[in-house]
């Protein structure tokens, strides 16, 4: 009966049937389907490539002080983190969905069927990223010890990867059961998500603290030192647990932690996931409480003397997107809290960080020698400075501010609500306008955090205020003209392939493929205009003819675009 649901709860999320039928449709439906797999596949590549780099320096760094398992034990750290950090808000958010689990309560199932099937959804949407960071670890670590023709090395990779995102998904799933059973008030799903963001936060200034506190704040920029850190690290933390180094010894093919890995696994399943079971149909009790308030009298009357104001079409458009991304928290965990939690996870963790290993002097020492090299310079440094800084400020604003996915699941998080917006006297345009002005707020709104951040560093050390305000100019120039053309990519992609038919609201945008094609695109273009960056002059004419190239792509593609959204639009779930 596990199966069976998870099946219910799967297809309800992913779509797959439709890509199918695309293929049946016709040639240019199939040709779509082909593109977007390619895209997937180049997506997939280059990401796996840049991090099997980074696994090679580890097994380089690691081999040459004779402990090459280490690599391996590396590979969990980072699945560990990116299970922990990407499954934590996604979880909280989707914790309780609505219709799903009221639906499953009334039916005669048992606590551990329902429970089993969540679990196993939550267990394949935030591992499978992890699960692949583990194997690309394994498959550097087993290339350079020859360890292919060994089958154990097979099953020991696949049983650790396994067994460590379970765990993580399984502490995820405790931590907020226990924290529901003992403070009912949280079982409200936006203030659930609310509190994952504030825990979301905390576990990357302690992974900051964590990070500084290995290094030596006086060998900050000396490489070897910094390998050296990161050896006697390891060096500690398998000392300290000593699980850790032979659970890692599964993907070298050893037996006993193979069985070891399966027994783990075993009881996680078919005792934990039991016993959890109970205290998480337990929380669900709350979540649909709808209270009702109550008016006097006077208040009604106040209410019904008061003007009623009347918006524009237009406005009325974009404060329903507005309200929906926020109000909905699957919405707001995977598409606008990375604008807010982004700056904020980099200043606490640097903050923490910086304090938690003695590194105030340091930080002293880098004020100092940067104040030095500016101050009282010539017009040419003043002016490649200021270039520099807004080329890496853009780079985050434009990276960050449009892999949000709000431009593209414009028309999928509508669902089939859609039918109701085309039942109304509204034009496309306004629609449409109304999407791109959503999309464009959230690179607005990352430009002024940015710019808050380091205005206030900038002010705080004393720098030169003319570079500051030379950066921020050509940063809001570049990253406003490339994000507009981003934005009307993604706003074609959902046009194109709408995610219309789901029960999930999780469905529409972070198990949605245009979320996945958003994130392609905005890659491709910040490494486009960085390449574009350090091979013009660095001049601010430079930053000026990129904003201006993009201007002009930009340009015709709205133009293109708007034409093709009023004939495709009226056309979705018809």
């Amino acid at each position: 009966m596990i199966f069976k649901l998870f099946k219910i709860l799967f297809s309800n999320m992913y779509s797959l049937g439709s890509f199918f039928e695309d293929f049946k449709k016709s040639k240019k439906s199939a040709a779509k389907n082909v593109f977007f797999v390619l895209l997937f596949a180049f997506l997939f590549i280059s990401l796996g490539k840049f991090y099997v780099q980074i696994m090679n320096l580890m097994y380089t760094v690691f081999s040459s002080s004779g402990n090459a398992e280490y690599t391996t034990i590396m590979g969990m750290l980072f699945t560990c983190v990116v299970v922990l950090l990407f499954g934590f808000c996604a979880i909280a958010s989707t914790y309780f969905s609505g219709n799903g689990e009221e639906q499953l309560l009334t039916l005669p199932l048992k606590k551990h069927e329902i429970f089993g099937a969540k679990f196993a959804l939550s267990f394949f949407n935030e591992s499978l990223i992890g699960i692949i960071i583990m194997f690309i670890s394994s498959y550097v670590f087993g290339k350079n010890e020859h360890l292919f023709a060994n089958p154990m090395f097979y099953i020991g990779t696949i049983l650790t990867a396994f067994a460590i995102c379970l765990m993580v998904v399984m502490v995820i799933y405790i931590v907020l059961i226990v924290l529901l059973l003992i403070f009912p008030f949280l079982r409200k799903r936006s203030l659930l998500t609310g509190i994952a963001s504030v825990v979301l936060v905390l576990l990357s200034a302690c992974y900051g603290m964590f990070g500084s506190a290995l290094g030596n704040p006086e060998s900050t920029f000396n490489q070897a030192d910094t390998y050296y850190v990161l050896i006697n690290s390891m060096h500690s933390l398998c000392a300290k647990i000593p699980f850790i180094p032979f659970i890692a010894g599964g993907v070298s093919g050893k037996i006993l932690p193979c069985l070891v890995l399966v027994g783990l696994c075993a009881v996680l399943i078919f005792a934990i996931i039991p016993l959890l079971s109970m205290g998480y149909i337990k929380t669900l009790e709350g979540f649909s409480d709808v209270k009702s308030k109550k008016l006097s009298v006077t208040q009604s009357k106040k209410i019904l003397s008061e003007e009623i104001k009347i918006h524009s079409v237009f406005k009325t458009l974009y404060m329903r997107d507005l309200h929906t991304l926020w109000r909905e928290p699957s919405f707001f965990a995977n598409g606008p809290l990375l604008v807010v939690i982004f700056p904020l996870i980099m200043v606490v963790a640097i903050i923490f960080g910086m304090f938690s290993s003695g590194g105030a002097g340091a930080m002293d020492s880098v004020i100092s020698s940067i104040k030095n090299n500016l101050d009282g310079t010539d017009k040419a440094v003043v002016v490649e400075a200021s270039y520099y800084i807004a080329l890496v400020l853009s780079g985050f604003i434009i990276f960050v501010g449009n892999s949000n996915n709000v431009a593209a699941t414009a028309f999928s998080r509508e669902g089939k609500d859609l039918l109701n917006l085309k039942a109304m006297p509204i034009k496309t345009d306004d629609l449409v306008k109304a999407k791109f002005f959503h999309a464009l707020t959230y690179v607005i709104a990352e430009f002024v955090i940015f710019a808050l951040m380091i205005s206030l560093f900038w002010l705080f050390v004393g720098l030169p205020v003319n570079i500051l305000a030379k950066s921020l100019f050509l940063s809001l120039l570049l990253c406003g003209s490339i994000s507009v053309f981003l934005i009307f990519i993604d706003l074609f992609i959902d046009t194109a392939r709408p995610k219309l038919n789901w029960e999930n609201p999780q469905a529409a945008f972070k198990n949605n493929l245009n979320s996945l094609f958003s994130v392609l695109a905005s890659l491709v273009i910040v490494a486009i205009f960085v390449i574009l960056g350090f091979l013009l002059p660095k001049k601010e004419i430079s930053i000026e003819i990129m904003a201006f190239l993009f201007i002009v792509l930009a340009s015709p593609l709205g133009v293109v675009y708007y034409r093709y959204a009023a004939k495709k639009i009226p056309a979705m779930l018809c």
